[in-house]
């Protein structure tokens, strides 16, 4: 259960950089989320909000690609929401 309690207070981290327009802070923060939710959590749900909010950061940084494969990943998550 820690992974995922940790995963949470990055995903928190990083929007409280994001809200500062940190946005290098907060990619580091949901990616470093992103893994954590990923082996600890059966919730797709939760993940797809990462990789939206990891997408939304991307999007601020100009990094289009990735900003890119984040919303499709968020996409095939929530089609997969238990």
């Amino acid at each position: 259960m820690l992974p995922l309690v940790t995963g949470k207070v990055y995903n928190d981290i990083g929007l409280v950089y994001s809200g500062l327009k940190s946005y290098e802070n907060a990619a580091e923060c949901f990616e470093l989320a992103i893994p954590l939710m990923r082996t600890e959590s059966t919730n797709k749900e939760l993940e797809a909000v990462l990789q939206q909010n990891l997408g939304a950061v991307y999007n601020q940084l100009k990094q289009f690609n990735k900003a890119m494969e984040c919303h499709r990943q968020a996409v095939t998550l929530h089609g997969k929401r238990s």
